[in-house]
């Protein structure tokens, strides 16, 4: 992962582009390695509910399938022209593969593992598919909400509310032992 921005910026020389990492203060506080890309880009980086529910319930998590589950409510489609903190989603031809968010009509968006890039709209690994759809800027706490009740959902309200219990020491002292 160190050598993401090196190996972006030689690409430069075989293939021009115009990515470039993030500006300080875009990133949640926290490890970047703690949050993907459609917990960035919905607002849920760093959210207590989520890290508790995915890392104890890993079969569910902030993912493609959740994505799926908020169309189309509460994400609204806002058609070709999105201002800027409108959520951009990318797809394959089977599933959503990647989120970001848009800014200066460009994106921001964090790629894997890795870090948060700041590109123009299809300057993204070809894995992440070619198709984009744009929706409304989310608001976290109502995707937080819908995220709680994805997890019920899937796993049972009884297993949720029980990890949702879990004291905040308890879960530090867990993760900890865990990485």
């Amino acid at each position: 992962m160190d050598r993401h921005p090196i190996v972006i910026s030689d690409l430069t020389i075989e293939i021009p582009h115009s990515i470039e990492l993030a500006p300080a203060g875009f990133a949640p506080a926290l490890s970047i390695d703690r949050y993907n890309c459609f917990e960035f880009a919905l607002g849920l980086a760093g959210r207590r509910e989520v890290m508790l529910i995915s890392s104890f319930v890993p079969s569910t998590c902030c993912n493609a399938t959740f994505v799926e589950y908020l169309i189309p409510s509460p994400l609204t489609a806002v058609g070709k022209s999105p201002s800027d903190g409108d959520l951009v989603l990318y797809r394959d031809s089977q599933q959503f593969t990647h989120a970001g968010l848009i800014h200066h009509n460009r994106v921001l968006s964090k790629w894997g593992e890795g870090y948060l890039w700041l590109h123009d709209l299809l300057e993204v690994p070809a894995s992440y598919g070619d198709s984009v759809s744009f929706f409304a800027s989310p608001n976290p706490d109502e995707i937080l909400t819908k995220f709680i009740e994805f997890a019920h959902q899937r796993e049972g309200s009884d297993l949720v509310d029980e990890v949702l219990g879990f004291e905040v020491p308890r879960l530090r002292r867990t993760l900890d032992h865990v990485n």
